[in-house]
């Protein structure tokens, strides 16, 4: 994705070039993520410029998340915090109307995101989780590398805007971080293609996003409210709906504790793995993102793959 840059920064690349040999100017911003992800294109984008904060770094679903006080302090000691949105994040509702100062970025409505609807789920509803609890958009826009591209665009034009001096610098980090996604895109195709035509159920709507992007024959998942354990008839219609798809895998998460997947594999050929979409596993930082997307592919192609 190419930017379009204020002309502005023309002038403000001769002037770092000139002093370039003295290394990289600070950010003069305090910066934070609210999730790994995010965090992770945050920290790719500032590069060597300095390190953002990280609120939710444990497996917690955003979802569901009351903050601790030493993350409201990241959050209090920063001029910026970038976030999904309210629909992931619903801790952000009461920080954006306490007028403390600290900048909310929403990424899920930068330019060039791609945003899908909820899909309903797998099978009949029942009365207690016939409901997402969290409106109709899907907020998981960083599983699709194209919604990273544009985030990370987004990320280095919002930091421009708050430290012109190191403006360059932003530019330059979200254009590698977008070379970068390209491939990783093109490596993950081909990892799936030999699998993309079998069907898989997922625990929770969480991976509609990479599903659209590779083109994966997923049914849609178990759950509409992942924190509502789904009644017996609907596990009997769960179950009923796996033998008939012929249905592979059953994708569970490790935000959730989902037990109950046990007991909708009962009488069916279906295998069970998980799959992360938060990186709960992986180190934080500028790398995170890439790696999260390849082992959630890796475990996608295994699982899929297996007799």
């Amino acid at each position: 994705m190419q930017s379009l840059r204020p002309l502005i920064r023309i002038a403000a690349a001769a002037v770092l070039a000139a002093g370039i040999g003295a290394g990289p100017a600070l950010a003069q911003i305090r910066v934070a993520a609210t999730i790994k992800p995010i965090h992770s294109l945050v920290a790719a984008v500032m590069g060597d410029t300095g390190e953002p904060g990280l609120i939710l770094e444990g497996p917690a679903s955003p979802h569901v998340t009351a903050l601790r006080p030493s993350q409201a302090r990241i959050i209090e000691d920063s001029d910026i915090v970038f976030a999904v949105g309210e629909g992931l994040e619903a801790f952000l509702h009461s920080l954006m109307e306490s007028g403390n100062g600290t900048k909310v970025v929403a990424l899920a409505e930068a330019p060039g995101i791609e945003l899908l609807d909820y899909r309903e789920a797998a099978g009949e509803e029942d009365d207690h989780d016939g409901k997402h609890g969290h409106g109709s958009i899907d907020p998981h826009i960083w599983l699709d590398p194209a919604n990273g591209k544009a985030m990370a665009d987004h990320i280095a034009n919002v930091l421009s805007a708050a430290d012109p001096a190191n403006a360059p610098r932003y530019d330059a980090n979200a254009e590698a971080v977008s070379r970068d996604l390209d491939a990783l895109e093109s490596e993950i195709a081909a990892k799936l293609a030999p699998v993309k035509e079998r069907p898989f159920l997922v625990f929770h709507d969480a991976f509609a996003y990479f599903e659209a992007r590779f083109g994966l024959n997923g049914l849609g998942p178990i759950v509409l409210n992942p924190e509502t354990p789904p009644g017996a008839r609907r596990l009997m219609e769960i179950r009923r709906r796996i033998g008939e798809s012929h249905a592979a895998c059953v994708f569970s998460e490790p935000q959730f504790e989902i037990g109950y997947v046990t007991t909708v594999l009962e009488s069916t050929d279906a295998r069970t793995a998980s799959l992360d979409p938060l990186g709960v596993t992986i180190a934080a930082g500028p790398g995170a993102y890439r790696q999260m997307l390849t082992e959630l592919a890796d475990r996608l192609a295994v699982c899929l793959a297996a007799n």
